[in-house]
C-alpha cells in the first residue's frame, strides 16, 4: 500500500513540475456533495449525501485533449432503513484520500468529458448510532475507475457531473 501512494505522488509530482506543461497547467480547488449507496446482500440501501474536496492540476496536452491529476478527501457512505429485524435506521460513513488520473477531451470550449482510474486509501469508518458489534470489514485499498463530463460557466467555474466505478 506505501508502495501505492509512493508511486501516485511520484508521478503527480513529475506532471506537476515537469517545465514544459507547468507554463499550460492550472491548478484549482474543488468541493462538492456525493451521493453514495452499497450494495448489500442482507439489506437494500438508500443514497446517502457525503462530502469531497481537494486540489487538481489540469495539463493542457494540445488544443482539446487535457490530463487533470486531482488529490481528494471523499466521504463515502450508505444509509439502511429501519425493519423487523433492527428497528433503527443506520448511517456508515466511510472516509478516503482519492487520488484519480484523468485523461479528458473538450468537446466543445464549454463541455469536456474525461475519465480515468482512481485509487483510493480508506481513513476511517463509522456507524451510526454505534454499535458494539459492528466490525469494520471494508477494504483499506481502493480502485476504480472515474468517468464524467464538465460544463464550465466561465473560466473559472465550472459544473461537474461525475461518476466513480470502483472495481477492485
Amino acid at each position: 500500500m506505501t508502495k501505492g501512494i509512493f508511486c501516485s505522488f511520484t508521478i503527480l509530482y513529475f506532471l506537476l513540475t515537469t517545465p514544459q506543461l507547468f507554463a499550460q497547467t492550472k491548478l484549482g480547488v474543488k468541493g462538492g456533495i456525493s451521493l453514495t449507496k452499497a450494495a448489500l446482500d442482507d439489506s437494500e440501501t438508500q443514497f446517502a449525501p457525503r462530502l469531497h474536496a481537494g486540489i487538481f492540476a489540469h495539463l493542457a496536452l494540445g488544443s482539446s485533449l487535457y490530463l487533470k491529476p486531482e488529490l481528494l478527501y471523499a466521504q463515502k457512505g450508505w444509509k439502511v432503513n429501519g425493519g423487523s429485524i433492527n428497528p433503527e435506521d443506520v448511517s456508515v460513513t466511510i472516509n478516503y484520500i482519492n487520488i484519480p488520473i484523468l485523461l479528458g477531451y473538450n468537446v466543445h470550449e464549454m463541455i469536456s468529458i474525461f475519465a480515468g482510474p482512481e485509487v483510493g486509501f480508506k481513513l476511517s469508518a463509522k456507524r451510526k448510532p454505534s454499535a458494539s458489534s459492528w466490525v469494520d470489514t471494508m477494504e483499506k485499498f481502493d480502485i476504480g475507475i472515474a468517468v464524467g463530463s464538465n460544463c464550465s460557466l466561465s473560466e473559472n467555474f465550472g459544473w461537474l457531473p461525475y461518476s466513480s466505478r470502483r472495481w477492485k
